[in-house]
């Protein structure tokens, strides 16, 4: 029942006071509460909506039913009615597949024939499945009065979880704020897979080693790889982590119990199958809505459910207790409650591609089935969300919002701290790109310029391989040296080639260096598909630097505004080296233990224990040719106020690897060097702060060729 208050603003398109407040542990209840009150609503609205007098059309179909493994699949031929509605939304109810059909026939005062929506297409044709009676009786020119029914179970029980949700024992949950994780007393980051990338590895080592709030967030695809026609799904990347992370759950206690939740049962359903592979049969429960449709269920995992008169249903308590690894959806999951699961029942609880689901959803199986020792983890794939919402008032004051969307925003997951959150790169792939990739063409034999450092010009023979790419960045990504290549033969279910990207020659010619595996089974006619992989460990880095440069302690590193320089107590400005210039002479020489490292790798040593201050100098070389956040990776973890920092650069020298448009045009490439040189002192050449060297122009024999070039 819509409270009178809330129905009437509502009802006059008036948003409810709460909604205008922010979200808290104290408005939530409320604030969630409005928000599917304006669902209810429009369920009531609409639920007397009638078309009358109408033409209902037959239309054959072919459906293709994919197990959850198998390239097999099976064209089940169906008779759908269709029958067209208004395009406006504000002249007809906001239909969803599974809402219900009634027709019967006009000037009639029979029973009428119910019917399921499989599909609404273009916003104007709906498709709909009948039972054979109504097949039995219709003629082409019989007409029908329409009504529709909407299924309320959802938004019951998005009611109850918001309820339960609201308890302050779930703060931790709701609204983490911490920069702690209590760990597992039996963790270990000894896990490893050589069929995961880093980024997996590290989720899955997280997800082991913790307990307890706030949840664990995994950033990536969906679950489910999408199908094409005549494939099966597949496991994405994000799917690899949960299916191993489970697995290692399963094996390290007997005491653990697992519930993955997803917002549908397709997704569901391929966990349970790649789950059974690894897991006994026995060990595992598929928990179904009572009145799922048995013919949608793969045959390979009913015997993990149950089936009885005709429904779904769940074993007794003490049977259900037994299962060791259970999946539902989300809305579904309260079945596990209502027969008597106590919340902390499962160590683990899964909230999997949480982004498509609305937050009530999600809750429904955190809000009562977890506790505070529960670990949660929450998948999600940026940009995803909810596609069921109704109500316009619902829809644009937050309900579409997922809880993953949520969180990721907030403390501290947007610091992107990998204790409490894991990003899996995107790969951008060019499917089967006959025009904008070509065959790999096999370049042999490149001549490579002697090797740095090396005494001997010898000749590296090397294979490499070559294909073209659209010189327009708009249309394909950044690509840059040592990013990964994978080449998988078209139409191909194998794991692809991996290889690492030697250079772009021109905007459009790729050259790559692969395994000899590759090479083995390559010949001039095979097609390949292409996708590439970025390394986001720079950025993690320097996301981290950048936090923690803006400490106060960092200010006259970051921006100095002084006239006057701190001498070393023992300085002396006798120093005279013969091989210098006079220009060089302000700088001191002395002999330390010396440590050398690219910026991104310094961060190894803040990560085995080098305090801040441990160096008296920090060198920033060539930082004109890095990104700021680069060089803040050594400077924000390794320096303090008594460390001398020293930095070079050329004018006119920008960072070379800022792949985003809107990075570049709006300062990415501008470097720490260069913003200093524009600054109080450094702008007025003072010989206390800055040292000018006159260029010497050098000739360089390097050439850009593409049959033979050199690298360094």
């Amino acid at each position: 029942m819509i409270p009178k208050d809330i129905k009437d603003l509502i009802k006059n398109d008036r948003v409810p006071g709460v909604l205008k407040k922010p979200l808290s542990m104290s408005t939530y209840k409320d604030y969630f509460a409005a928000l599917l009150y304006a669902e209810d609503f429009y369920i009531e609205k609409w639920s007397k909506f009638k078309l009358e007098n109408i033409t209902l059309k037959l239309q054959q179909a072919s459906i293709f039913k994919l197990s959850s493994f198998s390239e097999s699949h099976e064209k089940d031929n169906k008779t759908l009615v269709t029958f067209e509605i208004d395009s406006c939304h504000e002249r007809r109810p906001f239909l969803l597949s599974r809402d219900y059909v009634f027709a019967r026939p006009s000037g009639n005062k029979t029973e009428p024939f119910q019917g399921v929506i499989y599909r609404v297409v273009r916003s104007t044709t709906v498709l709909v499945e009948f039972s054979e009676d109504f097949y039995a009786q219709h003629h082409s020119s019989r007409r029908y009065d329409v009504s529709f029914s909407f299924n309320r179970v959802c938004l019951k029980r998005a009611h109850q979880a918001v309820e339960a949700a609201s308890d302050p024992l779930f703060k931790s949950y709701i609204f983490p704020d911490c920069d702690l994780r209590r760990r597992h007393p039996a963790s270990s980051t000894a896990y490893f897979n050589y069929k995961l990338d880093a980024d997996q590895t590290s989720a899955v080592r997280q997800i082991l080693a913790f307990q307890g709030p706030p949840p664990y967030l995994i950033e990536g695809p969906l679950c489910v790889t999408k199908a094409k026609r005549n494939e099966c799904r597949q496991l994405s990347k994000t799917g690899l982590v949960i299916q191993e992370a489970v697995r290692e759950i399963y094996r390290s206690s007997q005491k653990h119990r697992v519930l993955l939740c997803a917002p549908i049962n397709s997704t569901c359903d391929l966990l349970t199958s790649s789950l059974k592979k690894h897991i006994p049969k026995s060990e595992i429960f598929r928990a179904n809505a009572a009145f799922r449709e048995i013919d949608g269920v793969p045959t390979d995992i009913l015997p993990s459910c149950i089936y009885e008169g005709e429904c779904f249903s769940c074993p007794r308590l003490q049977e259900l207790q037994k299962y060791r690894v259970i999946l539902s959806t989300y809305v579904s999951s309260f079945r596990l409650h209502n027969e008597g699961i106590a919340a902390g029942h499962f160590s683990h609880i899964f909230l999997v591609d949480a982004s498509s689901a609305t937050e009530p959803e999600a809750m429904v199986a955190l809000a009562n089935l977890a506790n505070e020792k529960t670990a949660v983890i929450v998948t999600g794939a940026p940009g995803n969300r909810s596609g069921w919402v109704r109500s316009d008032i619902a829809r644009k004051n937050g309900l579409k919002d997922s809880y993953f969307e949520r969180l990721r925003e907030r403390n501290p997951y947007n610091r992107l701290d990998s204790m409490f959150i894991t990003e899996l790169r995107v790969d951008f792939s060019l499917q089967n790109a006959s025009k904008l990739v070509q065959y790999p063409k096999v370049a042999r034999s490149i001549n490579l310029k002697p090797s740095y450092f090396t005494e001997n010009n010898k000749k590296d023979d090397k294979t490499f391989v070559t294909f073209e790419i659209d010189s327009c960045h708009e249309r394909r990504p950044f690509l840059l040296s040592r990013d990964f290549a994978f080449a998988r033969p078209s139409r191909n279910k194998t794991g692809p080639f991996q290889g690492v990207i030697c250079r772009v020659v021109r905007s459009t010619t790729v050259l790559v260096e692969f395994g000899e595996d590759f090479y083995a089974q390559h010949h001039s006619s095979r097609r390949y598909d292409v996708s590439f992989s970025f390394n986001r460990v720079c950025l993690k880095r320097a996301h981290q630097a950048v936090e923690a440069v803006s400490g106060p302690l960092f200010k006259s590193y970051i921006f100095p505004d002084c006239d006057f320089r701190r001498r070393h107590p023992a300085s002396s400005t006798a120093y005279f080296n013969y091989k210098l210039d006079a220009d060089q002479t302000s700088a001191e020489l002395r002999k330390y233990r010396v440590i050398l490292s690219t910026y991104v790798s310094s961060f190894r040593l803040c990560n085995e224990g080098i305090a801040a201050g441990h160096f008296s100098h920090i060198f920033l070389v060539d930082a004109s040719s890095a990104t700021e956040p680069e060089a803040m990776v050594a400077l924000a973890n390794l320096a303090n106020e008594k460390t001398a920092v020293i930095v070079t650069g050329a004018p006119g020298n920008h960072s070379g690897w800022v792949h985003s448009d809107i990075a570049r045009k709006n300062g990415l490439m501008d470097s720490y060097f260069e913003r200093l040189c524009k600054r109080n002192p450094y702008n007025r050449l003072d010989s206390m702060f800055i040292t000018k060297l006159d260029s010497v122009e050098r000739k360089s024999d390097d050439t850009d060729s593409f049959q033979s070039f050199s690298f360094y």
